[in-house]
């Protein structure tokens, strides 16, 4: 039986929250619990469930740089793609 490796999500908002328990279920030998909440919101969800057996957590952005501040297992940061930079960009006509 292959090992597991159990990664604790902390995703900035929902639809990324979603797409990385859909690329989860691509591998079988990974199992991801996954959490909604950015910045302050994240680092407490880290701190919270961290100790729970986790092999590292998945974040991205500011939320990852302030995880890796009080995380006491591996962080790796999702980079920034082209989406997020068009995305931006459309919200600014919102303002």
């Amino acid at each position: 039986m292959k090992r597991k490796y159990r990664i604790l999500g902390i995703a900035p908002y929902l639809n990324l929250k979603n797409a990385m328990i859909t690329a989860a279920k691509k591998y079988e030998e990974i199992e991801i619990t996954a959490y909604t909440g950015n910045l302050e919101d994240g680092v407490q969800l880290a701190i919270q469930y961290m100790n729970q057996k986790f092999d590292l957590i998945l974040s991205r952005g500011g939320t990852a740089e302030m995880i890796r501040e009080v995380a006491t297992i591996p962080v790796v940061e999702i980079p920034i793609s082209i989406n997020d930079i068009l995305r931006a960009t459309l919200l600014l006509d919102n303002l």
